[in-house]
């Protein structure tokens, strides 16, 4: 058996960032949170060392992720929401796939976002 921390726990990673939660064999299992040094913060599933599973991710400008996630990146069904708009739909490496995107501020027509 190794020495590396297992079940529930708090790690501090040398960039500044902050894990809580659990651990399996010192990497990060389960569900947990985690805050890093640049303002973002996750709250979910966690496997193998890596966001995986569903959660949220808010950002420093105030935007949020919330949806399923594969090997840190947004992957499957899920929902952004921007200062000035939004995106539900699928996600594919990290990247929008298909759904709906509608924007509010600066001019955008929001006549296209159902109930806006």
């Amino acid at each position: 058996m190794n020495n590396e921390p297992q079940g529930q726990g708090i790690r501090h990673y040398p960039n500044g960032s902050r894990y809580e939660g659990g651990l399996n064999e010192g990497k990060r299992e389960g569900v947990g949170s985690q805050r890093w040094k640049d303002g973002r913060k996750y709250q979910g599933e966690w496997k193998n060392d890596k966001i995986e599973g569903k959660g949220k991710m808010d950002y420093p400008d105030y935007s949020y992720y919330r949806g399923e996630w594969k090997e840190n990146k947004k992957e499957g069904e899920g929902y952004q929401e921007w200062w000035d708009g939004f995106y539900q739909g699928s996600w594919k490496n990290d990247e929008q796939n298909i759904g709906m995107n509608c924007f509010f501020g600066g001019g955008g027509d929001s006549s296209q976002c159902p109930g806006y």
